[in-house]
């Protein structure tokens, strides 16, 4: 876990996500593995797997779910923001574009 947490800081997705799964499969009740998987799907893109691994967390930790909640919320605002950033590019709308997209890294 402390060792995916280290490839996570350091943008070894790959790597993070590959610990993150050994740590769940010894132990499927670490919500805090789940929580931490989940930001290496966010930052991989892969936000259908971050939202499961979320509400995963929630059902195994009740405790966490007003942290769970906001990364959700988060998670819907990134992904709302890539389809605008989308749109616009294909409209080519390139400045607004840009400017969404930046909005969208940047949480």
């Amino acid at each position: 876990y402390k060792r995916a947490n280290v490839y996570l800081q350091t943008t070894k997705y790959s790597q993070a996500l590959s610990d993150l799964n050994q740590v769940i499969n010894l132990n499927p009740d670490y919500h805090l593995a789940f929580l931490l998987r989940a930001t290496v799907h966010r930052e991989m893109g892969n936000f259908e797997n971050a939202q499961s691994d979320l509400i995963k967390a929630k059902k195994l930790h009740p405790a966490s779910a007003d942290k769970v909640d906001k990364e959700l919320h988060k998670l819907t605002e990134i992904e709302t923001l890539i389809a605008t950033g989308k749109s616009m590019f294909n409209q080519k709308r390139y400045r607004e574009a840009k400017e969404i997209l930046r909005q969208a890294t940047d949480l």
